[in-house]
């Protein structure tokens, strides 16, 4: 490792969030594969399902954004409605405040 490459973060300090997104376009089997191999490819997405139109994904937001998985989506030709998203694996307890 150089002096240029960030340092790998520890598992137990990797903060992923969860985001709920409501796809249009993903209702056949195309389009549900379409989707599956666009998402598979896309750095920082650790996991994702499909359930009638509900696309719940769970992301690395320091390798992607909101922003970045709407886009992908968007440009592949899906409408995309309803994000929510939401820290999946929050820091809690990881400091010691000082009494």
């Amino acid at each position: 490792m150089n002096d240029h490459e960030p340092a790998p973060v520890p598992p137990e300090l990797l903060e992923l969030v969860d985001a709920e997104i409501t796809v249009t376009g993903a209702d056949t089997p195309a389009g549900e594969q379409k989707l599956n191999t666009l998402l598979q490819s896309q750095p920082g997405i650790q996991e994702f399902s499909l359930n009638q139109g509900h696309l719940a994904i769970r992301y690395d937001p320091v390798a992607t954004t909101r922003a970045q998985i709407s886009s992908v989506l968007e440009h592949a030709g899906f409408t995309i409605s309803d994000l929510n998203s939401t820290p999946a694996s929050p820091i809690v307890g990881s400091f010691h405040q000082p009494q």
